[in-house]
C-alpha cells in the first residue's frame, strides 16, 4: 500500500488534535514546529476561516482547476502550494492546525503568476506540476526531497523539467506501480497523455489518448489517477459526444495500448450530462474502486447537475444525484475518509449570497446523498465569491483530519475550514446519534399520502436536521418524496395497487451524526376501477348479420366485467343493433338491406360493482355478397415521427405527413376477406382534412414490424420498428385541398383476399392532414372484384347526379333535395351515400344521411354566390359524377349591434360616454340622432343625448358612489333598431385608497449567459447592444376591493441612464409553458416574450431616485401581474431589486367599490358561452365540434326543434364525467358552447380524445373531439 493511495500508515502517529467545523478554539499540537516559519495569521468567518491576500498578479481563480490538488499531507501536518503576495511566488506553506493559518515556510515553486499546479506526494518525494492557463509557455515537473529533522523541502538538482510546451485549464499527475510518472491535459481538442522514462528527468513525446473517439470542446477537461495497484485511468469530458468517459491503462503494457473507453456518465434521455468539471479519488482496495464527481450542463430545474459516479472493481459504473439545477452547485470537489469509509463532497452554489462553499457526506457502504443544498462549509461575509475548493490526492483518517482550501476571485483571499475526523466521522466528539422510530400510515388505492415520519423520533443531545431525511430502501409498490424543508414524506402508490407496501429512511442530527433506518409501513386500501372498454372492428358481407364479441379484449383490473350490463350508447347508422347476448355481450348488427360500406356504432359496459367503462366504438366493414365494389374500413393506422422515434402516435384522430426535420411518414393495414373472382381496381380513399402543395407517395410496405415476423399495429408502431419503405411508390399525389377525398389507385399492390400494408412519404415540408380511424372519415380501400366496372354488379352502370340551384335570404340556412333530379339506370340511389366532394367557400354544409338532403347554411352577414359539389352512390355501391350545387343568397338589412359599454366618474361628477364607438352596422351606418334610453339608471339621471355624436351624458345622484347602469338602442340609415345595451358606471368615493405592493419574483436576464439565472442579484439591469439585459418583475395584488383608478410602477434607480427603460405586460409564466415564472427559475432561454404595445416609458433617469411608470391599462383588480422591461440605449440603467434595501413598488389607487356580482380578476378559469340563438331546426342534432382536434378551445353546435331538458357534458375515455357545460331547460333553436379544454375545477386536461355526450328529451348524441398540445 502506497502513501500516493493512503494516509492510514503514513500518518504522523503523535497527532490525534482535534477541531469542530466552527470551531475556533486554539487546540495545543502534540509535534514539534519546525524552528523557521514565518507567522500567520488567519480571521474566523462565519464558517470557517480567512487567510491571507494573494493579489492581483496571480490567476484570479487561484485554488482552480477542477480536478487537480494543491494540498498533501506528511509528517503530521497538512502542506499546500500557495502564493505569497510578498514574495510574488509560489511556495510551500504549512498548515497550522492549532492556530488555523497558513505558514510560508519555502521553498520557491514556481514564478510565474498565472500557472495552476497539481501536488502529488508518494511518501519519497513531493512532485508538483505547474502549468499555464492561456499565455504560452511550457508545463514544468518540481521534485522535492523531505527532510524530517528539519521538517523542510529541498529542490532535487536538474529539477524542474518540461513535461510539455502547452497551455491547458487542468493537468493532473499520478505515479504508476512501476514507479513511472503520468500527466495529462487538454489542447487541441484532444486528451494529451505523456509519461517518464527510466527516471523522473526524462519525458518521452506527448501523444493523443488512442481510445479518445471525437474532438473534445475547446473547453473539456480530463483527469488521471493510479489505481488498483497496476493500473492508470484518465477520466474526460465531451461536451460534443454530451458524455462523460473513463479509460484504463495496465502498467506492463505498452504507451498507446489503452483499454476501450467505458461511458462512465451517459444518459440519452436526459441530454447533454457531460460539462468541464471532473474530480476523481480512489480506495486502495484490490481491483480499485474509481470515485468522480461531475457536473452536466443540465438546464431544466429539477435536472440533475452535479453526479457522484462510482466504478466498482468489475468496472460497472453507477451514479447517484448530489445536486439538480435547482440546488446550481459547481466545481465540486471528492475526498474520502479511508478509515471510517465516509465520503465527502464539496460545491459551491449560485443560489446563495454571498456564494459559499457547501458541504454532503454519506458512506461509502450505502451512498445516500440528502437533498437541498448541504451543510455550510465556507461562508464569509466580507468575501461575495467563495469558490474552488481543493484539497488533496490522498485518502483522510482520523490523524490527519479533514482541510479543504478555496478563494474568492472578487477580495483575492484565501479562505479555508477543517474537520476533525477523530469522533468517528460524524459530528462533535462524544455526540449520541439520533433515533429514528418505526411509523405507520392509511391510504385509499391511487391516492398518495405525507408522513410526519419525524413526529416520533428525537435526539437526546441535540435536534433533528429535517432537510436531512433520506429514504435508504425504497417501497415495492409506490413512490416517495422527501420535503427538506420539514422532513414529510409523501407516499404515492402504484396505479391501482392496495395491499401493504414498506420503506426505510434515516436522519441526522444538527452534528451530522445519522440515525438508524426505520421502517415505515403503509396500508393502501382498496377502491372500485371502472372497467375499460377497448374498441371493435368487423367484417361481414351485404344483407348478412354478424355478432360480435365486444367483451374480448375489455377489462376490469379489480373486478369482473358484467355481461349483461352492456349497452348501446351511439346507433350505427347504416344498420341496427339486433341482440345483445346477457351471457356473453356479444352484439348481434345487421346492415340496411343492400347496404355496402362502413358503419359504426358505440357501447358501454359496468363491472361487478356497478361502475361505468368508457364508450367504445365498434367499427365495421359491410362488403359486398362475393361480387361487385366491396369498401374495407383500415384495421389499423398510425403516423411515425423522426424527432420521437420511440413514441406511438396509434391513438391520434388525424395522420399527419410531412418531410424535413421532423419527417412524418402514415403507415395503413386493411384486412381484405370475401371476394371473389379476380381484383379489377383497387382504390386507397383518404380523406384531407388540411391540405398541401403535396398530398403524398404512396407504398406497399411489409405486415410485420421492422426485421421480425411480428405483424404490426396501431397499438405498437413507432419511427424505430415500422415497416421499411423502399422502392418504387405505387403513386404520387400533387397538391390536395382540405375538406375532400383524395383517391390512390393501389390495384397493383392488390391481388385477392389477405392483409396489405401501405406507407405514405412526402417531399414537402409543408404538413397535410388526413382523417385517421378514430377520425369521423376513416381511410377506406374500395376493391372491385369479379369482373365488375366501376363497383356494383357487373354491368352496372353508375348513377347520374345533375346540377342544383337554390336561393335563400341572408343569414338564413336552406335545405336542398339534391336527390330530386338525380337518377340511376338500372337501380335505385342510396341517399345515405351522399358526400360532399368539395365544401361551399362561404358557409357551411351538413348531410342528412336519413334523406340524403343537404343542409346549407350561409356565413354570418355573406351575400352573393356560394357553390359546393357531392357525389352519390347507388344501390349496388357505384359512385356517380361530381354535381355543382349554386347557392344564391340575397341580402336583408341587418339591425345594428350594440355593445356594452362602462365608464367611470368620481362622485358628484357628471361623465359622458361615447356609446356609439363600439356599437357596428354590418352593411349600414348607425343614426347618432337615434340613440334612445330604454332602461334609465337607477342612482342617477341622463342629461343630454348628443344627436351628433349620439354620446350620452350621465350625472350621479348627489352623494351617491358605486355601481349604475342604464340601457339603449339605436338604428341604422334604414331604420333598423339594434339590441339593448347596457352601460355601466362606476362611480368613485371621494376618498380613494391607496396600497403598495412589492414583487413577488423579480430578475434580470442576459443574452449572453442564456441560460443562467440572476434571481438573488440586488439590481435589476436593462441594456441594448450585445450583451442585452431585461428584466421581470411580478406583483400579487389582493385586498383589492374598490375600482381602480391608477397603477403606477416605481422602481429606485442605483446607476442612471438616459433611457429609464420601457415596460410592458407579459405572462405570468415560463415561455412556451403553462408553468408560472420564478425569480429562482427565469433565464434568457425561459423568461415570458416582450411583445405588443409598450404601457409606458421612461427618459433620463438619475442615480438615487424613483422613476416612476403608467401601468393603470394593464391592471384590472385582485390578481397577479408580470411586467417585462427593456431599453433602446447601450447606456445600461441599474434599479433596485427585490432583495436590496429599495426594492420596486406597485402603487394602486381605488375609488368606489364595484358594481355588484362584479369581479376584477386577470383570468377566468372556465370560458362557457353560449351563442345567440339562431333559426329553429327541423330536429334534434349535436354537430362535429370545430375545430377538431382544437387548442386551446373548440366550438360545439346543437339543435333543438323544440324545448327540451338538455344535459351536454365530456367525458374523458374511462366514462368520468370532466365537465357539464349546460344543464337545464332550452328553448327551441340552434345552440353553441365554447369548450376551452378545462375541468368542472378550472384546471386544464391532457391532450386526448374526449366524448361529447348531449341529452336532449329523449334524444342521446355522442361525438368525438380531440385536444393537441
Amino acid at each position: 500500500m502506497r502513501c500516493a493511495q493512503t494516509l492510514l500508515d503514513c500518518a504522523h502517529s503523535n497527532f490525534f488534535a482535534r477541531a469542530g467545523l466552527l470551531a475556533v478554539t486554539v487546540v495545543l499540537l502534540l509535534a514539534a514546529a519546525p524552528a523557521a516559519a514565518q507567522e500567520c495569521a488567519s480571521t474566523p468567518i462565519v464558517t470557517g476561516y480567512r487567510d491571507h491576500n494573494y493579489g492581483s498578479s496571480p490567476y484570479s481563480e487561484i485554488t482552480a482547476s477542477k480536478p487537480e490538488s494543491k494540498l498533501w499531507w506528511n509528517d503530521g501536518y497538512w502542506w499546500g502550494c500557495l502564493w505569497s503576495n510578498a514574495t510574488a511566488q509560489y511556495r510551500i506553506h504549512r498548515f497550522d492546525r492549532a492556530n488555523q493559518c497558513w505558514r510560508d515556510v519555502g521553498p520557491v515553486i514556481d514564478n510565474r503568476s498565472k500557472s495552476l499546479a497539481d501536488a502529488l506526494w508518494d511518501g519519497q518525494y513531493l512532485y508538483v506540476t505547474s502549468h499555464l492557463v492561456s499565455s504560452s509557455g511550457p508545463t514544468r515537473l518540481y521534485r522535492y526531497s523531505y527532510n524530517s529533522a528539519s521538517q523542510s523541502y529541498s529542490l532535487n538538482s536538474g529539477f524542474p523539467v518540461d513535461i510539455n510546451n502547452e497551455n491547458t485549464e487542468a493537468l493532473t499527475l499520478a505515479k504508476d506501480s512501476s514507479g513511472q510518472l503520468w500527466a495529462a491535459w487538454t489542447a487541441g481538442n484532444k486528451v494529451k497523455i505523456n509519461r517518464s522514462v527510466g527516471d523522473d528527468y526524462t519525458w518521452g513525446s506527448a501523444f493523443v489518448l488512442p481510445v479518445q473517439g471525437n474532438n473534445l470542446a475547446s473547453d473539456d477537461i480530463c483527469a488521471l489517477v493510479a489505481f488498483g495497484g497496476n493500473q492508470i485511468g484518465v477520466m474526460w469530458s465531451n461536451q460534443v459526444d454530451r458524455k462523460t468517459y473513463f479509460a484504463t491503462h495496465l502498467d506492463s503494457k505498452a504507451d498507446t495500448a489503452w483499454e476501450p473507453r467505458e461511458e462512465a456518465l451517459a444518459d440519452a434521455n436526459l441530454g447533454a450530462v457531460a460539462d468541464d468539471h471532473i474530480n476523481l479519488k480512489v480506495m486502495p482496495d484490490e481491483g480499485g474502486n474509481v470515485y468522480a464527481v461531475t457536473k452536466t450542463s443540465l438546464s431544466g430545474s429539477s435536472s440533475p447537475l452535479i453526479f457522484l459516479l462510482k466504478r466498482d472493481v468489475n468496472a460497472n459504473w453507477s451514479r447517484h444525484i448530489f445536486g439538480t439545477k435547482a440546488e446550481d452547485h459547481t466545481r465540486p470537489l471528492l475526498l474520502i475518509d479511508e478509515e471510517h469509509r465516509d465520503l465527502y463532497i464539496f460545491a459551491m452554489s449560485f443560489k446563495t449570497s454571498p456564494r459559499r462553499i457547501y458541504m454532503k457526506k454519506s458512506s461509502l457502504d450505502h451512498i445516500v446523498l440528502a437533498g437541498g443544498l448541504g451543510t455550510e462549509f465556507i461562508h464569509s461575509a466580507t468575501d461575495s465569491y467563495v469558490d474552488n475548493p481543493t484539497s488533496t490526492k490522498q485518502n483522510l483518517n482520523s490523524a490527519t483530519g479533514l482541510l479543504v482550501l478555496a478563494s474568492d476571485k472578487n477580495t483575492k483571499n484565501y479562505l479555508h475550514n477543517y474537520i476533525d475526523l477523530g469522533d468517528g466521522g460524524g459530528g462533535e466528539p462524544g455526540n449520541v446519534p439520533p433515533l429514528a422510530n418505526n411509523d405507520a400510515a392509511t391510504t385509499p388505492e391511487d391516492q398518495a399520502v405525507a408522513i410526519n415520519v419525524l413526529g416520533n423520533d428525537s435526539d437526546t443531545d441535540g435536534s433533528l436536521n429535517p432537510g436531512s431525511v433520506t429514504v435508504a430502501a425504497a417501497p415495492g409498490h409506490g413512490t416517495t418524496a422527501v420535503n427538506a424543508a420539514n422532513g414529510v414524506i409523501t407516499y404515492t402508490p402504484h396505479a391501482d395497487y392496495y395491499g401493504s407496501d414498506s420503506f426505510t429512511y434515516t436522519v441526522r442530527d444538527n452534528d451530522g451524526a445519522i440515525s438508524n433506518a426505520a421502517t415505515v409501513s403503509v396500508t393502501i386500501a382498496s377502491r372500485n376501477d371502472a372497467p375499460v372498454a377497448n374498441a371493435d372492428a368487423a367484417t361481414t358481407s351485404e344483407n348478412a348479420a354478424v355478432t360480435i364479441a365486444v367483451l374480448a379484449n375489455d377489462s376490469d383490473v379489480d373486478g369482473s366485467l358484467q355481461a349483461a350490463s352492456v349497452t348501446i350508447v351511439q346507433d350505427p347508422i347504416f344498420g341496427m343493433i339486433t341482440a345483445i347476448d346477457p351471457v356473453s355481450g356479444a352484439i348481434t348488427y345487421t346492415p340496411d338491406q343492400g347496404y355496402q360500406g362502413a358503419d359504426e356504432f358505440a357501447y358501454t359496459v359496468e363491472d361487478n360493482e356497478g361502475a361505468l367503462s368508457n364508450a367504445a366504438t365498434v367499427t365495421l366493414s359491410v362488403t359486398g355478397a362475393g361480387s361487385g365494389t366491396v369498401t374495407f374500413l383500415v384495421s389499423d393506422d398510425a403516423y411515425v415521427k423522426s424527432s420521437s422515434p420511440a413514441k406511438n402516435y396509434g391513438a391520434e384522430t388525424t395522420l399527419r405527413l410531412r418531410s424535413g426535420d421532423p419527417i412524418y411518414n402514415n403507415y395503413f393495414k386493411f384486412n381484405l376477406t370475401g371476394l371473389t373472382g379476380g381484383v379489377q381496381s383497387a382504390k386507397l380513399r383518404l380523406f384531407v382534412t388540411d391540405g398541401g402543395p403535396d398530398g403524398g407517395a404512396l407504398y406497399a410496405v411489409s405486415n410485420f414490424y421492422k426485421g421480425t415476423a411480428t405483424p404490426w399495429n396501431e397499438a405498437g408502431i413507432t419511427w424505430n420498428n415500422a415497416p421499411a419503405i423502399s422502392g418504387v411508390p405505387l403513386v404520387q399525389s400533387g397538391a390536395v385541398g382540405g375538406g375532400v377525398w383524395v383517391e390512390y389507385d393501389v390495384t397493383a399492390a392488390i391481388n385477392g383476399e389477405g392483409v396489405y400494408s401501405f406507407a405514405m412519404t412526402t417531399a414537402s415540408t409543408n404538413s397535410v392532414y388526413h382523417s385517421s380511424r378514430q377520425g369521423e372519415h376513416p381511410p377506406e380501400l374500395l376493391v372491385a372484384a369479379n369482373g365488375s366496372s366501376g363497383g356494383g354488379e357487373p354491368g352496372n352502370q353508375p348513377p347520374v347526379a345533375n346540377n342544383d340551384a337554390s336561393d335563400t335570404a341572408e343569414d338564413q340556412a336552406v335545405t336542398i333535395a339534391v336527390l330530386g333530379n338525380d337518377e340511376d339506370a338500372d337501380g335505385t340511389i342510396a341517399p345515405g351515400s351522399v358526400a360532399l366532394a368539395t365544401g361551399p367557400s362561404h358557409g357551411t354544409a351538413v348531410v342528412n344521411s336519413a334523406t340524403g338532403e343537404i343542409h346549407y347554411t350561409p356565413a354570418g352577414n355573406y351575400f352573393g354566390e356560394d357553390d359546393f359539389t357531392y357525389t352519390v352512390r347507388d344501390d349496388d355501391g357505384a359512385l356517380s359524377n361530381a354535381a355543382s350545387v349554386t347557392v344564391t343568397i340575397t341580402p336583408v338589412n341587418d339591425p345594428p349591434q350594440a355593445e356594452d359599454d362602462s365608464e367611470t366618474t368620481a362622485a358628484d361628477t357628471a361623465v359622458e360616454i361615447d356609446v356609439l364607438s363600439n356599437d357596428s352596422d354590418v352593411e349600414g351606418d348607425l343614426d347618432p340622432a337615434s340613440v334612445a334610453i330604454v332602461a334609465s339608471p337607477g342612482q342617477g339621471s341622463i342629461i343630454t343625448i348628443a344627436p351628433a355624436s349620439g354620446v350620452i351624458t350621465y350625472a350621479p345622484a348627489a352623494g351617491f358612489s358605486g355601481s349604475d347602469q342604464f340601457t339603449y338602442s339605436v338604428q341604422d340609415n334604414e331604420g333598423a333598431t339594434s339590441n339593448t345595451a347596457t352601460v355601466t358606471v362606476s362611480v368613485g368615493s371621494s376618498t380613494p385608497a391607496t396600497l403598495t405592493f412589492e414583487p413577488s419574483d423579480d430578475a434580470m436576464v442576459k443574452s449572453s449567459s442564456p441560460t443562467k439565472n440572476y434571481g438573488n442579484d440586488s439590481t435589476l439591469r436593462l441594456r441594448a447592444g450585445d450583451p442585452q439585459y431585461y428584466s421581470f418583475l411580478k406583483f400579487t395584488v389582493t385586498g383589492v376591493s374598490g375600482m381602480i383608478q391608477s397603477a403606477t410602477l416605481r422602481l429606485y434607480v442605483t446607476d442612471g441612464s438616459n433611457d429609464g427603460g420601457t415596460v410592458y405586460l407579459v405572462s405570468n409564466a415560463y415561455r412556451n409553458s403553462s408553468t408560472p415564472w420564478q425569480e429562482s427559475g427565469i433565464t434568457w432561454n425561459n423568461a415570458p416574450a416582450i411583445s405588443g404595445a409598450p404601457l409606458a416609458a421612461a427618459t433620463n433617469a438619475a442615480a438615487g431616485t424613483w422613476v416612476e411608470y403608467d401601468v393603470t391599462s394593464a391592471v384590472a383588480g385582485n390578481s397577479t401581474y408580470s411586467f417585462g422591461m427593456s431599453s433602446a440605449s447601450t447606456n445600461s440603467i441599474y434599479f433596485s431589486s427585490k432583495e436590496a434595501a429599495f426594492p420596486p413598488e406597485l402603487v394602486i389607487t381605488t375609488g368606489a367599490a364595484l358594481p355588484a356580482g362584479a369581479t376584477a380578476t386577470a383570468d377566468q378559469l372556465v370560458d362557457i358561452r353560449l351563442a345567440s340563438e339562431g333559426g329553429q331546426p327541423a330536429e334534434f342534432y349535436l354537430a362535429p365540434a370545430y375545430p377538431n382536434p382544437f387548442n386551446p378551445a373548440t366550438v360545439i353546435a346543437y339543435g333543438l326543434p323544440e324545448a327540451a331538458p338538455v344535459r351536454l357534458s365530456i367525458y374523458n375515455l374511462f366514462g368520468q364525467e370532466v365537465i357539464k357545460l349546460v344543464e337545464g331547460v332550452q328553448p327551441a333553436g340552434s345552440k353553441q358552447v365554447h369548450w376551452n379544454g378545462r375541468n368542472q375545477n378550472g384546471n386544464t386536461v391532457s391532450s386526448g380524445i374526449y366524448l361529447i355526450r348531449l341529452n336532449a328529451g329523449a334524444h342521446q348524441f355522442i361525438r368525438r373531439v380531440t385536444l393537441l398540445k
